[in-house]
């Protein structure tokens, strides 16, 4: 047989080789880490991974996962980068993660201008993204207009409930978030420095009732939360020995009826630390908790290539740590770096191509998503037998019962609006239909290792009865021309089983999604001829001389 102890040595020596210098590669890449560590602030490589184990869960519930818009959000969409191809893509991008939540940081400057242009292309994009079975999650920014004209803490209130019942009527979301940060509205305030209501947290809680009682009273079915940043919750500088705004205010917000959820904004490991100690010191009151807003890092220091590996560990780490705190929703929020992590290009050209592209935090981000649905385990060997929920004992909500409110969001009414409470059909599509693996990868590497199993089972039995492999040639060629072509089929068949191997290691787990879709096609295409190849070579190797 063809297949000699050279050919077969020769050949373990390449595919060891390929796995040591992939291997090397990998540990590299994983132990890069930003500049300017700050310790207990900055997310490293080696805290990330021991948070992978101390956050490990040992049962998964289903959750909403969603993103922001980034190029309709805030004062974006007046830029001359977001054309409508430009949001189209951004958008197109954010649901091939399988999410079912779309975030509008939603500007209210076109409400205050009359620019009745900018509305309409408001509404068009809300309806696109309904139509297509996302729910929609507004979160107030204000508008970049009050940075230029502050207004003063009463009548920034007034407009504040003006704008929320204007969005929440034409919207109707399914969620809104009605107070995003309050230090986020501060620059936008007049007398900021003279008003001491403005740091009173009563007061903001008695707004923020305001606010949730006019959402509903205009769009009943939509929830409404809040959200704090979460690291000023023990450690903002103005409330040294004191417990911090954050605290009061959702100590406050905790107790207002009409308020289904708490969010924190978590971007640091005092982020992290700190919504882990208010739950457990607090607890939620029955409300919801989101992680509104992630990353793994700032502002400052998000465009680095070399973060790449370190991100796709945190997105794995703050998927456990939601579960760890039974949280209801995860929307990372810089989600320009599930497409690149370069700076963004200035022009509509170049932003239409950079939301072209894919990150390996995009492909993780998706793997859990896809993973979550259907209540497995990213990797089952890190699973530990008991959960650490002594941690956060005094979250009174319980993952099952979180597990039944998530997988029974909303239903489409009459109206075509969403409504909480009950099963939808577009949103069991988009993210229930994992339960029976549709949209996992599994179903397609298994044939694969299937037929690959049974060529060499069936090539080792033809070997053993004396077989001999061979291209199928013209009749009367020479015996040479026979033998030389079995020799390059073995060593084609050899190197084809090799390059699947690690083809099928690198898309394990990956959803169908990552394979199909003119993109995926182009991307794939060798995968693809390399899988075809060795059928083709395999059927032929089973023929007899």
């Amino acid at each position: 047989m063809i297949f000699n102890r050279r050919l077969l040595r020769g050949t373990s020596l390449l595919l060891l080789g390929v796995l040591l210098l992939s291997s090397t590669a990998s540990e590299s890449a994983r132990g890069a880490t930003p500049n300017q560590v700050i310790p207990g602030i900055t997310e490293t490589q080696p805290w990330l991974d021991q948070q992978l184990v101390q956050w490990a869960p040992s049962s998964i519930y289903n959750m909403n996962f969603g993103a922001p818009a980034l190029a309709l959000s805030y004062g974006n969409i007046y830029a001359n980068t977001s054309t409508p191809q430009v949001i189209n893509a951004d958008l197109g991008m954010i649901e091939q993660t399988g999410g079912n939540l779309v975030r509008f940081d939603m500007s209210y400057d076109a409400w205050l201008a009359s620019d009745t242009k900018t509305i309409q292309a408001f509404g068009n994009y809300v309806q696109m993204v309904n139509s297509s079975g996302k729910l929609i999650v507004i979160a107030d920014s204000s508008a970049e207009r009050y940075r230029s004209f502050p207004q003063t803490w009463d009548n920034f209130q007034l407009a504040w409930l003006q704008r929320v019942k204007t969005l929440a009527s034409l919207y109707h979301p399914y969620a809104y978030i009605v107070v995003k940060e309050p230090g986020w509205y501060y620059p936008m305030i007049s007398d900021l420095k003279t008003n001491p209501a403005v740091y009173d947290a009563n007061s903001w809680g008695n707004l923020t009732q305001a606010l949730a009682t006019t959402v509903k009273s205009v769009s009943p079915n939509t929830r409404v939360g809040v959200s704090v940043a979460a690291f000023d919750l023990y450690n903002d500088s103005a409330y040294q020995g004191k417990v911090s705004f954050n605290v009061q205010f959702l100590q406050r917000a905790e107790k207002i009826s009409n308020l289904d959820f708490i969010g924190f904004d978590i971007y640091d490991i005092a982020g992290f630390l700190g919504t882990q100690h208010f739950l457990s010191q607090y607890g939620n009151a029955g409300k919801a908790v989101w992680i509104a807003e992630a990353w793994s890092g700032d502002q400052i220091n998000l465009s680095d290539p070399s973060r790449a590996q370190l991100d796709v560990t945190w997105i794995q780490v703050l998927y456990y740590f939601a579960l760890h705190v039974h949280a209801e929703a995860v929307l990372p929020f810089y989600s320009d770096l599930l497409a690149s992590y370069e700076t963004p290009p200035t022009n509509a050209a170049g932003m239409l191509q950079f939301y072209q592209q894919r990150t390996p935090v995009f492909y993780e981000f998706q793997k859990v998503i896809s993973t979550n649905a259907l209540e497995v385990p990213l990797n089952s060997t890190t699973i530990s037998s008991t959960t650490s929920s002594s941690t956060v004992s005094n979250v009174t909500q319980s993952a099952s019962s979180l597990s039944s409110s998530a997988s029974s969001l909303v239903s489409a009414t009459s109206s075509g609006q969403p409504s909480a409470g009950s099963t939808s059909s577009s949103i069991a599509v988009s993210n229930g239909s994992n339960k029976n693996g549709s949209n996992s990868s599994a179903a397609l590497v298994g044939v694969v290792v299937l037929v690959g199993l049974v060529l060499i089972v069936a090539g080792i039995f033809f070997a053993r009865r004396g077989a001999s492999l061979h291209l199928p040639l013209q009749q009367g060629a020479k015996q040479g021309n026979a033998y030389r072509s079995e020799g390059l089929l073995a060593v084609g068949f050899v190197f084809g089983v090799i390059v699947s191997v690690g083809y099928i290691v690198l898309a394990w787990g990956l959803p169908l999604s990552y394979y199909t879709g003119s993109d995926a096609l182009v991307r794939n295409a060798p995968g693809y001829a390399v899988l075809v190849a060795i059928l083709a070579i395999g059927l032929l190797t089973l023929r007899r001389r």
